[in-house]
């Protein structure tokens, strides 16, 4: 969870009690720049997982404003650059935010919505 893209973003958007279920005495929230991902809005990996491996993950958002899921890109580590996460950031959020429920329509049930029904 600390190493990959999706979950930075997972462990950011938790509380603090809940996200410290997940950490260890080695590994802390301002080590991993949960704070940065939680205002940036998305997650890299450089290699943190597998050494040739990078990652570009952003949130999608469920009715009530918190994370359903994850959508991600990978690929070779060497070709994450600035300029690729650049090119590749707006078109993951485009896409992010077509899978979001439409709020402004009031309260309906989403595909991205727990089962349970509690917004």
């Amino acid at each position: 969870m600390t190493v990959t893209a999706q979950g930075k973003l997972w462990l950011a958007a938790m509380d603090p009690a809940e996200r410290a279920s997940w950490l260890d005495d080695r590994t802390s929230a301002e080590m991993l720049g949960l704070d940065a991902v939680r205002a940036a809005g998305y997650a890299r990996n450089r290699g943190d997982n597998e050494p040739y491996i990078g990652a570009l993950a952003v949130p999608v958002l469920n009715a009530r404003g918190g994370i359903a899921l994850t959508l991600s890109v990978f690929g070779m580590v060497r070709r994450f650059d600035d300029a690729m996460i650049a090119a590749t950031l707006p078109k993951l959020r485009d896409i992010a935010a077509r899978l979001m429920p439409d709020r402004r329509s009031g309260p309906r049930r989403h595909v991205l919505d727990p089962p349970d029904g509690n917004r």
